[in-house]
Order: structure tokens, then sequence, then C-alpha cells
């Protein structure tokens, strides 16, 4: 008896979680392990002119995690970790961040207290886990497995160890500067604002005038306080005869409070609006909460979730493999921040706008994986590609709706509010846990946070791993 397309569908999805356990059995050998990271506590500089990058050799990275580890199995006062260090293999790594620190060490001499952190083999399976997670989203064939990285590369290099160092040191630089910009007096400022605004020769009657107004400083009036003054001025309407000037002034105390910054307007503007509110905060009701953005493993689950569903009965949950691919289509989709979909476009799709590699939606033309256009060889017969059959039969709103439901009921927290199917047509971010406002997450793909160091070059890989072979 010939198979149905939902039975087809369930058989390539299996393939695909088979391909996947394949790969992840290939690079997780020997999970089995416990790693030793070494660290600097503090970074140096031995030069005053260049900066030095003193790294751990492989020979005193070798004699440091042995001593470790017999200082541990000896002298641990956890018998626990005694009996892990002596029955476990050991692997050891050194940390470097590429951002040195002056110091008060004498030249020539470099001396680098070493921090160390121990991580266990349940913290190794819970990164692999995580990693298994995120590969399920772009749904690879036989060749593509390697390839997904490409997709979460820059949110991932943003949140590494290194990049977060550099990001908190930048911010402090920048808390200094602001801090020191925003204490500076303001008086001599104004006096020079409003010769420029009115003219040297109106100079001295336009003191006098300006000088009695409620928002004018004072020789002791501090930047922020000026900044306030007029700011709160503006927005109540008081002395509106004075509103040209006071726009041209706080323009000036604008550009006084982020000078030596390199921000742009968009960032200035941010922070203005974190201190100064002007428009009014709305509550945020349950209905968008349940449409926010969603982070990988989450959107990772319901895939697992629903496939599992699907794959227990095909026929009775056809729903079940409609809405899989719909995910699918959906996340491959949303990796183009500019292109904005609806449910209702995703529910019209049809079988007369797929194209091989691509799907046609919204006047947009989608590459998709190999993976996925597997699946949906499977699903869909070679004659109904030019026909208009829809590609989701089954589904409506109110189904999609009543299934996300369900499924965060199982998924989510108790407290959590579900999670509806708008959710899924964002790319989804790496915070887990946290649920984002679309509209912010798709500026983070246009201006992806700034990554402070370079990662190494596939040659230098390649190098790395051929002559581990070698040796």
């Amino acid at each position: 008896m010939a198979l149905t397309k939902h039975q087809k569908l369930a058989k390539e999805l299996q393939n695909v979680f088979i391909r996947l356990k394949k790969f992840y059995d290939k690079v997780t050998k020997n999970p089995d392990s416990i790693q030793f990271c070494f660290s600097p506590l503090y970074l140096c500089t031995i030069c005053p002119h260049c900066i030095s990058n003193p790294h751990m050799t492989e020979n005193a990275l070798e004699t440091m995690v042995n001593v470790t580890k017999h200082g541990l199995i000896h002298f641990s006062p956890n018998q626990e970790l005694r009996k892990i260090c002596f029955s476990k293999i050991i692997i050891g790594m050194a940390i470097f961040l590429p951002t040195y620190k002056k110091s008060k060490i004498r030249i020539n001499v470099v001396a680098i207290p070493w921090k160390l952190e121990i991580e266990n083999t349940s913290k190794s399976l819970d990164n692999l886990k995580k990693a298994y997670n995120t590969a399920l989203l772009y749904c690879a064939s036989e060749h593509e497995m390697s390839e997904w990285l490409d997709w979460f590369e820059k949110d991932d290099r943003a949140d590494s160890l290194t990049n977060i160092h550099l990001e908190i040191i930048n911010y402090q630089r920048e808390r200094v500067i602001l801090k020191r910009n925003l204490s500076k007096t303001s008086y001599q400022d104004f006096k020079k604002a409003i010769m420029r605004f009115c003219g040297k020769w109106k100079l001295d009657k336009s003191m006098k005038t300006l000088s009695n107004t409620k928002f004018a400083p004072n020789k002791q009036t501090l930047i922020a306080e000026a900044y306030e003054k007029t700011f709160y001025s503006l927005k109540k309407r008081t002395e509106r005869h004075h509103d040209e000037f006071k726009r041209y002034w706080k323009k000036t105390l604008e550009n006084l409070i982020f000078k030596d910054l390199n921000w742009s307007q968009k960032k200035i503007d941010a922070f203005i609006e974190s201190r100064f509110p002007t428009k009014k905060i709305k509550k945020t009701k349950e209905r968008w909460k349940s449409s926010r953005a969603i982070d990988r493993q989450t959107y990772s689950s319901f895939i697992q979730y629903l496939s599992k569903k699907f794959l227990k009965n095909p026929l009775l949950n056809k729903c079940y493999g409609e809405i899989i691919l719909y995910l699918y289509i959906a996340i491959q989709a949303a990796q183009d921040p500019d292109i904005s979909i609806t449910v209702k476009n995703m529910l019209e799709l049809t079988t007369a706008e797929i194209k091989d590699n691509t799907i046609h939606i919204c006047n947009q033309e989608i590459e998709i994986t190999e993976g996925l256009k597997n699946l949906l060889k499977a699903f869909i017969d070679k004659n109904a590609l030019q026909r208009q059959q829809k590609i989701f039969p089954n589904l409506t709103i109110d189904r999609l709706e009543d299934i996300f439901r369900k499924a965060s009921s199982e998924i989510l927290p108790s407290k959590d509010s579900p999670i509806l199917p708008e959710a899924f047509l964002t790319f989804p971010h790496s915070q887990d846990n946290i649920r984002m406002i679309a509209k912010q997450r798709k500026e983070m793909q246009k201006e992806p946070p700034k990554t402070y160091y370079k990662s190494p070059s596939i040659r230098e890989i390649k190098k790395t791993v051929f002559k581990d072979k070698e040796s």
C-alpha cells in the first residue's frame, strides 16, 4: 500500500533526527571528561607603547594540568572531586583576553596569577545538548551539518566570554567620559550659545534677558542640571517665547554631554529617552507578550515536542506535521529582517510557490536548506508543484493558536504566558528564557552587537587540527 504524503513527511523527518544524532555521536565520542580552564586574574602590559600577549606555552599548560590534577587527587577536601580527577579524562585549556591593563610590573618581567575553573561532565553535556538543539533549527541534509553555525555566528561571537569582558571595559570607559562631561559647569557654554544664536552685538542685552529665565544656568550649574532644566521647560511649555533658543541650547548641551563618545544618533536618542522619557509607557497586553521573539532553545523545544506527537501517528496527527513545516519555513524566512510575514501569508502558501531550493512569499524569494527541500519534496507530489494546492490544508489560525497554547503549557514554566504562532516569524535569539520585542530583535539582526576580536581563520584551524593529528 502506497504511503500518504504525511507518512512520507514523517519518514523524512525521522531521517533529519537520525542524521543529527549521528553527527553529534561523531563529535562527542568521549564527553565523559573534566576540563581545567586557566585564565589570568588580571592582564598586564610590559611596555607602555605596545600591548604584549604573554600566552602560556603547551609545556607550561601540560605541567599546570598535571600539578592541579595530582594536587586535587591528594589534597582536595571534596571527596567527590578527588574521585572524578582520578577516574576521568582531563582536558586542559588556557583562556586569554586580547586587551591588557597597565600594571606596576617592571619592564621585561611577566607575572600573571592564574585562575582555575573546573568544568565537569554534566556542564559539557548541557553545552552539547544546547548545540544539538540549535543545529536542529537549521534542518540540515547530510552534507550541510557544519553549515548551521553561520546562522548564529554573529550572535555567538558577541555573546562570548571575551567579547562580554571587552564590552564591559568599553562600557566602563564610556561611563567615565559621560560622568566627566555631565559634571562640568555650563555657564560659559550658555554664554557662548547666546553669542552664537543672537550675535555678538546683541550679547549684553540677550544675556541679561535670558539669564533671568527659569531654565538659565548659574555659575555653579552642571551640564546635567542645565539639560534637565531645559528639557522640562520645553516639555511643560513654560516661557514659550524662548522656545527657539531653548531648542538650540538643548542641542548644544547634548553635544557637550556626548563629547568624545563615538555614538550614533540612534544610541544617543535611546540614552536620552531612557533618562527623560517622552512617550507614555503603555501596559503590555498579553497577546503582544505571547507574540514576542523567543530564544533558540525554546524554538527547538517546540519542534521536538511537535515532532514527537507527529511521528507517533502521522495519519491521526496531520496538523503537527504541517506545523513543523510551518516552523522550518518561518525560521528560514526570518533570517532576512527586512521580510515581514504574517501568519495569514504563511497559511496561504501554495505548491506553485515552491521552486527547487527557493520559496516565493510576499514578493520575496527565500533560499531554503537542502534538508527542508527534502521535507517538502517528500510531502508534495511532483505533479502538485505546478498546481495551486495549499501546503497547509489542515491548518487555520485558530487551530494553530490552540495547538501552540497546549504545547506551551507542557514546555514552558506554569506561570509563563503561552507562545503564539507570530512569535516564530522572528529569527530566534541566543538569550535563554527571554522574550524579546520583535522590532528590537530585527534591529539586532540589521546592526549586530559589536565584536571586539577576530575569530581564527579556516587556515589557522586546519593547521591546528593537522598538527594535533600528526602528534
